[in-house]
């Protein structure tokens, strides 16, 4: 059942085969931004097709949707909502949780809401599919995506802690 919000002339909307090169674009500038925080990242114009392959898979293993934020005819950005992500280890809770996999707020729209817009909208999702948990991830030193993060009512629940191995 398809589902459209609107906010400040942004519509928030189900992605469709035309959006295509737009979320190639986003999955580009996603990536870029990543890589400026961590450089052993591939470059986005490398990976995107596959990228959004995966996110495709994802959508039709997890009970998925993926939504476009539009202004107009342009597409500023992108979220993915998996609704059915099964708890997988012997230490979880039974059952399921609801996943926010990727969202992207194209570099020059940033700051207008836009990720909030479409973080309301993936939790109507995941509500209405009855999930009692949303999840999202970021890097850790993405902390403009944090700050959306925590500011729509997410806080931290696993922190990965790493150390970089060098060879000797």
């Amino acid at each position: 059942m398809e589902h459209s919000s609107e906010t400040a002339g942004i519509r928030i909307r189900d992605c469709t085969p035309d959006d295509r090169d737009a979320m190639l674009q986003c999955i580009r500038e996603l990536q870029d931004t990543e890589r400026a925080l961590d450089p052993r990242l591939p470059p986005g114009d490398r990976i995107a097709d596959t990228y959004l392959a995966e996110i495709e898979a994802n959508r039709a293993r997890w009970a998925g949707r993926l939504l476009v934020a539009q202004l107009d005819a342009q597409v500023l950005g992108f979220a993915s909502i998996f609704t059915a992500v099964p708890f997988d280890s012997a230490d979880d809770p039974a059952g399921s949780y609801a996943l926010v996999g990727d969202l992207v707020v194209r570099v020059a729209a940033r700051g207008r809401g836009i990720g909030q817009a479409l973080l309301r909208e993936a939790e109507r999702i995941a509500r209405a599919a009855g999930a009692g948990e949303l999840r999202v991830n970021a890097l850790a030193a993405n902390a403009s995506a944090n700050r959306v993060y925590h500011a729509a009512g997410f806080e931290p629940y696993i922190v990965t802690h790493r150390r970089l191995l060098r060879a000797d």
